[in-house]
């Protein structure tokens, strides 16, 4: 019986935190923190960013239900940041993008982010993730994420901003058949 690799993650760590310049985008976009009437919103931006994607695979199918569960089991929590520092943004009536975070081990944590793939590339992950930012570094010194190795473009944006490597490489195997 072997194994092999499945897939490996690392978690990245901001601190201290630091302050951006608010980003400017197009007048069509909206960014504002979510709302709990917004569930189903979140769940149509994180679905289709996963789609096809290994993330999709390792976080499973991120429906409406899925996400309902996952920020009402943040919610519980006296500490929770998730409300006000998770943001959404909007284009023309539509969600585009998405950041979801709370606390992990008494640490701040982004849970989600995801950009629509049609709007991928414009900048509007790098957006939220300075506005989140901004908004945690008003009570906090750092704030951690978990990025799939072999994610570019993730990895890229991560380390832009000044994240860098906390941890060393969570492999998770998965085991053949050999028969």
């Amino acid at each position: 019986m072997g194994f092999k690799i499945d897939h490996q993650r690392y978690c990245m760590i901001l601190k201290p935190l630091i302050e951006f310049d608010n980003p400017k985008l197009p007048e069509e976009y909206n960014i504002s923190t979510i709302n709990l009437e917004q569930i189903s919103q979140i769940a149509e931006v994180l679905e289709d960013a996963y789609k096809g994607t290994i993330d999709e695979r390792i976080l499973g199918v991120q429906n409406e239900e899925s996400i309902r569960g996952l920020i009402n089991e943040f919610l519980k929590s006296d500490d929770s940041i998730l409300l006000k520092c998770s943001l959404i943004v909007m284009h023309r009536e539509q969600p585009v993008a998405v950041i979801l975070i709370d606390k992990y081990n008494e640490i701040p944590t982004i849970l989600e982010i995801a950009v629509k793939k049609a709007y991928q590339g414009k900048g509007l992950g790098k957006s939220l993730l300075k506005l989140a930012i901004n908004k945690i570094s008003k009570d906090e010194n750092e704030l951690i994420l978990f990025v799939t190795r072999k994610n570019a473009p993730a990895e890229h944006l991560y380390r832009s901003l000044g994240f860098k490597q906390l941890s060393d490489d969570l492999v998770v195997l998965i085991q053949i058949d050999t028969r």
